[in-house]
């Protein structure tokens, strides 16, 4: 009689490959999530650490403008205002604004900065604000948002461009004129104007009955 008999160890080691590639394959899986996730926590600390540093650039053009305004309001007032463009610069010791963006290198990275400046209306009776000027704060007229055009205000705004393709941080601050300064009036040769003036002066606001010249003449009536 012959008696066939099964090779229980060939079974055994069919399933002991069948467990390896298992072990191998969850392996991979678990390897792959990993990555993703060290890959998104890296992402995430490299965003942070960017918008960290692009807050600090637009907290310190804040200051800058700030300094530069209080330094002379005509530095700040006779910008530019049809979305030019400024940054701020150390010169001679103090801030400045200069046209143009600034790219500001961090590390092995870059950011850019930039400023803009409009002019700003108030109601006439509360002192109210009631926006920027017509034309995007490039002129003096405010039929769109009321009021009358305000000098001693400006609406300043600093932006920065994260790096590598990222967002734009920006925060805008009303500047006033809070601090005057005292000019000598040499002559009335400059003739009649409004807004911020210069020092020393020549204009006047008005005039009546009288002659501005090098020397002010009263004329009969």
């Amino acid at each position: 009689m012959i008696i066939l008999t099964r090779d229980k160890s060939y079974g055994r080691r069919g399933q002991l490959l069948m467990e390896a590639l298992l072990a191998i394959s969850a392996a991979v899986i678990v390897l792959s999530l990993g990555a993703q996730l060290v890959y998104v926590s890296l992402r995430s600390n490299q965003v942070s650490g960017d918008r960290n540093v692009g807050i600090g650039l637009v907290d310190e053009g804040i200051g800058a403008v700030r300094n530069i305004a209080t330094e002379q309001w005509q530095y700040i007032y006779d910008v530019n205002k049809t979305g030019v463009h400024y940054h701020p610069v150390v010169a001679s010791g103090a801030w400045a604004l200069v046209s143009g963006d600034d790219a500001i290198a961090v590390g092995a990275k870059t950011y850019v900065r930039s400023v803009t400046v409009a002019n700003v209306c108030r109601d006439a009776t509360t002192r109210d604000i009631t926006g920027i000027t017509d034309t995007g704060g490039s002129t003096m007229l405010c039929t769109a948002s009321g009021g009358a055009f305000d000098p001693s205000t400006q609406w300043v705004t600093v932006s920065v461009q994260l790096p590598d393709g990222g967002d734009t941080l920006s925060t805008g601050e009303y500047l006033l004129r809070w601090r005057n300064k005292i000019c000598a009036q040499t002559n009335w040769a400059g003739g009649s104007g409004s807004g911020v003036k210069s020092c020393p002066d020549t204009t006047y606001g008005s005039k009546t009955n009288i002659t501005a010249g090098a020397d002010l003449q009263l004329t009969p009536q």
